[in-house]
């Protein structure tokens, strides 16, 4: 379920994700979607650029974050996460993503 939090002047929706700690936060007035897992953020979806910025490996950091991250990349992003080999092919392949 999404809920509608005010943040400064901003306003933006929080999910929680199958697990307690794991959340993605709509920035419906930036067009951005983020991926955190505890107090870390993984990524942020650009709605507009169709990009994926990655936060370095923080998508890798244990099996339970790559596997809410491989749903938020289908639910969100539109992509599918087969495999982590996969994946960083397609990191090196894609210009759209980055990491940053």
């Amino acid at each position: 379920m999404l809920d509608l939090k005010g943040i400064g002047n901003k306003m933006v929706y929080v999910e929680q994700l199958e697990h307690k700690n794991q959340y993605v936060i709509v920035d419906a007035e930036n067009d951005k979607i983020t991926f955190q897992s505890y107090d870390s953020q993984v990524c942020v979806w650009d709605i507009k650029e169709k990009t994926l910025f990655l936060y370095g490996k923080v998508w890798d950091y244990s099996n339970t974050t790559r596997k809410h991250f491989a749903l938020f990349l289908s639910k969100y992003c539109g992509t599918e996460y087969k495999s982590k080999k996969d994946f960083l092919k397609l990191i090196q392949s894609s210009d759209k993503i980055k990491v940053i």
